[in-house]
């Protein structure tokens, strides 16, 4: 998570760096995540270093990205997110399998939150994780279809993707509607009782909210001011807020922007956060120049090419150009954004004309 709020997006170089700089803490990791920190430390390339595992260390922490990429527009992306961010440390297909089951699950609940269908929820996540492990799919529609007949241990609950995700996913359902029963299925039923708990308790609280989770338990979390901060940063990230620059010093250098040639997503990222230097120094051509590069950038999300059109034509709009102001807006999808500053824009301008929506 803190990878994806510093950097304002997925980025493998980033969240390797990361990974053998937790090295020291290795008794925290399971062996695979070990191995591949090993091997990162030693020169591999993030592409290089995953290991032949089929455990859940890449599922234990892939909830962020479904968050991340939840609009329905970035579904290709969080697949391709998901997958880099899992061989880094697992290349085993049903270890990507079980990462895209908790990726695809969040994004899935941020979507469907009012009026969620289990039904509805299987068939989406049995078809995202099919590519990668048959075993897996089926498991997820057996789990689904006897849901009130299974025993927990005939699912599994070791380290085991093949057992860990769908013993996560078996806990959530069992009780969609209740975090505190769910959580509480997971913790008290042994094996990888951490992590299945903690996939359980993403699922539940992505359905439930923050409201849901006993007073008591938040309390009593250790690190509990630093998890509220990440949260905080993440929910403005996913809202395409820019934080404070000035405050948390995100701003990149055109060095850093120019290094970047192979992770459009993460290049887009940066071009909103240089654009928004050069705005803040005077510099309105170069600020726009580096917008529409960021715009070019070929597979980025909708929420990125949201905020690097909404910085664009709040600087045309700054310059008096309302008319170009009004074309960029024009090209967002969401229509509620679009309305917002249209109807600002109007103020100033009595003689412009709402554009048809």
């Amino acid at each position: 998570m803190s990878s994806l709020t510093e950097v304002g997006a997925f980025s493998v170089d980033d969240l390797s760096r990361r990974f053998v700089r937790w090295l020291p803490k290795a008794n925290s990791f399971g062996l695979a995540t070990q191995e591949a920190c090993i091997n990162l430390s030693r020169g591999r390339y993030p592409s290089e270093s995953g290991i032949d595992s089929a455990g859940n260390g890449a599922a234990m922490r892939i909830a962020p990205l479904g968050l991340l990429y939840s609009h329905p527009n970035d579904l290709s992306l969080l697949k391709k997110t998901t997958v880099k961010s899992s061989k880094i440390t697992h290349t085993d297909p049903k270890s990507i399998a079980g990462a895209l089951a908790i990726s695809g699950s969040i994004a899935y609940l941020v979507q469907n939150k009012d009026g969620f269908k289990k039904n509805d929820y299987t068939r989406f996540i049995t078809r995202l994780v099919s590519k990668y492990s048959s075993d897996l799919e089926k498991k997820l529609i057996y789990i689904s279809e006897n849901l009130n007949r299974l025993n927990p241990s005939y699912i599994g609950t070791s380290a085991y993707v093949l057992e860990s995700v769908p013993f996560a996913i078996y806990c959530f359902l069992k009780s969609p509607n209740n975090f505190e029963n769910s959580v509480l299925l997971a913790l008290n039923s042994g094996g990888d009782t951490d992590t299945n708990t903690s996939m359980t308790a993403s699922l539940s609280g992505c359905l439930n909210g923050y409201s849901k989770i006993p007073q008591k338990w938040i309390e009593s979390l250790r690190g509990r001011e630093e998890l509220e901060k990440l949260i905080e940063n993440l929910w403005n990230l996913y809202l395409f807020n820019l934080p404070d620059s000035r405050e948390l010093q995100i701003y990149v250098t055109e060095l850093e922007y120019r290094k970047v040639r192979d992770d459009p997503e993460l290049k887009a990222t940066l071009a909103g956060k240089l654009g928004a230097l050069y705005s803040l120094n005077g510099n309105n051509s170069q600020e726009r120049l580096i917008l529409h590069e960021g715009l070019n950038c070929r597979d980025i999300s909708e929420g990125t090419r949201t905020k690097l059109c909404l910085l664009l034509a709040k600087s045309y709009y700054e310059s008096g150009e309302d008319g170009l102001a009004l074309s960029i807006l024009n090209s967002i999808q969401s229509k509620d954004i679009f309305l917002k500053i249209a109807v600002e824009v109007m103020k100033r301008d009595k003689s412009l004309k709402a554009l048809s929506i």
